[in-house]
């Protein structure tokens, strides 16, 4: 539902995760909202920001950037690199927008923007390794939400690209890591991202449930 705003769920418990590039690809920061009904059922709001430099959206050789960008699904970053100084602003001001209690990172060129985070606002920070052990359960969680219609979103061309970039790979123990695929042009950061605010906001609601009881 692309008039899906996350000002529509101001109060609901907000998870995020960031995904941060190396400085010349892309950027995502993931927003999770965890709804409950009145009737009790719970349903997942995503909201995806995805950064692109300005010389890749303006490279003929990516021109689903210009367009997607046209359309206002990507965010673009002057000159040839992300600007790390720019995201931290917007996450800072998400975080104390709408409360996220906690930002999940996968913690590769991470550590500053980690300090920022924790110097400047109330969030928890929380590193995710990037093997089966600790993605495995919320990539499934995310299918299996997908299928029963629990998930709600913008429809965001992006991140159902690069949701479909995703290359899953399933050990012998039917444990399943979201990889990237061979052509590096196909990025999956928007996807990652997701998945990593999920694990955050499936583990606070088994914290939740727990406490009840």
């Amino acid at each position: 539902n692309p008039k899906l705003k996350p000002e529509d769920y101001l109060g609901d418990p907000c998870y995020a995760a960031v995904d941060l590039s190396s400085k010349v690809d892309t950027t995502a920061v993931v927003k999770v909202f965890r709804h409950t009904d009145a009737d009790g059922a719970v349903t997942y709001a995503v909201f995806p920001r995805i950064y692109v430099p300005a010389t890749r959206i303006d490279d003929p050789t990516t021109i689903h950037y210009a367009q997607w960008e046209r359309e206002g699904w990507l965010i673009r970053t002057p000159g040839s690199m992300i600007s790390y100084s720019q995201v931290e602003a917007d996450l800072i001001e998400d975080i104390k927008k709408f409360s996220i209690e906690t930002v999940a990172w996968d913690v590769w060129n991470a550590g500053a923007s980690m300090e920022r985070i924790e110097a400047e606002t109330d969030a928890k920070n929380a590193e995710i390794a990037q093997n089966a052990h600790e993605l495995s359960e919320p990539t499934k969680m995310l299918d299996a939400l997908i299928l029963e219609g629990s998930m709600v979103h913008t429809g965001s061309p992006v991140l159902t690209w690069m949701l479909g970039n995703v290359v899953a790979k399933l050990d012998s123990n039917s444990n399943i890591k979201p990889n990237k695929p061979k052509d590096i042009k196909a990025k999956t950061d928007g996807a990652v991202a997701l998945i990593m605010a999920l694990s955050r906001a499936l583990l606070a609601t088994v914290e939740h449930e727990a406490g009840i009881y």
